[in-house]
């Protein structure tokens, strides 16, 4: 029986004795405290006498159970990863409303996986080796075949048929279950419009299975295939214009500007094909001849 179930029972349990002890007991000042309390203290203490029953018949049944004293083994046997939260959240801020349109949720998670953000190829890793240790740990449950003793079962004073109830009960109280290695990632997408007046947002969370397919995909692609595409689109004027400015509108390398007939482009200091990032700090201004010169080079 669930909590809410016996909450409800309970509920009404104190009504019944309510309008029981109202209509047999004459309401005035001495018998007012009878009717308005005594079914109260009557249910409250059928709840936590039931409570103790159910206790101590669990208990009986733990000390005798083979099958019980058995799980308890396996589980103190298996040493799962801790994964912290199973559940995450990506957000992704568009730039503009075609990028939102673009977005896609496994591309997100590919670009995440490809720069660890968060330890997030350990936190799938993990999850990964718990899911073989989980298949492993249920084939040892699976088989368990122990069997109490009919005469030890009635010594505690219980029948097999309600013995077997109490320690199924017990027994998935303490089953490990799914959510060992059942992770997810909700990945979120919005957009603003730069008045504001509009806002943007679409979802998509990406279970193990799924999750384990996309960091399998990022292992057999080429490195940091989807930093190159995401970082390349950061790039935008504002963001180039102030790089320009900081560089005094010169060639970082040479210090030709466009005043002395130069072309002058702004480069990844780091290159997105190595994991570079496209923020100002890793940008400079080059001339096209310097720009040229430096390829996919660091520095």
């Amino acid at each position: 029986m669930s909590k809410i179930k016996k909450y409800i029972w309970y509920i009404v349990l104190y009504y019944v004795f309510y309008y029981i002890l109202y209509y047999t007991v004459k309401i005035n000042d001495e018998n007012i405290f009878i009717v308005t309390f005594l079914p109260l203290i009557i249910s409250i203490s059928t709840y936590y006498l039931n409570k103790y029953i159910k206790i101590k018949n669990n208990n009986k049944v733990k000390s005798i159970s083979n099958k019980y004293k058995k799980v308890v083994e396996i589980n103190n046997k298996y040493k799962f990863n801790n994964l912290g939260k199973i559940k995450r959240k990506i957000v992704e801020n568009e730039y503009s409303h075609k990028s939102y349109d673009s977005a896609r949720a496994n591309s997100i998670l590919l670009y995440h996986i490809e720069n660890n953000e968060n330890n997030i190829r350990e936190f799938i890793l993990n999850a990964y080796r718990n899911k073989k240790m989980y298949d492993e740990y249920l084939k040892e449950i699976e088989q368990i075949t122990d069997k109490t003793d009919s005469k030890i079962i009635e010594e505690i004073g219980f029948n097999e048929e309600k013995f077997n109830k109490i320690e199924k009960r017990i027994i998935d109280e303490i089953i490990i279950n799914e959510s060992i290695y059942d992770i997810s990632i909700n990945v979120v997408v919005s957009y603003i419009t730069n008045s504001g007046k509009y806002s943007y947002s679409k979802n998509k969370i990406v279970k193990y299975q799924e999750l384990c397919d996309i960091y399998m995909q990022w292992r057999n692609s080429k490195k940091y295939d989807e930093t190159s595409k995401r970082e390349r689109k950061y790039m935008n004027d504002k963001l180039r214009y102030d790089v320009l400015k900081r560089d005094n509108f010169k060639c970082k390398k040479c210090g030709i500007s466009a005043k002395d007939g130069a072309k002058l482009h702004v480069d990844h200091i780091i290159p997105v094909s190595k994991g570079g990032k496209t923020t100002i700090s890793n940008l400079q201004t080059l001339c096209d001849r310097c720009n040229l010169g430096k390829s996919d080079k660091l520095n």
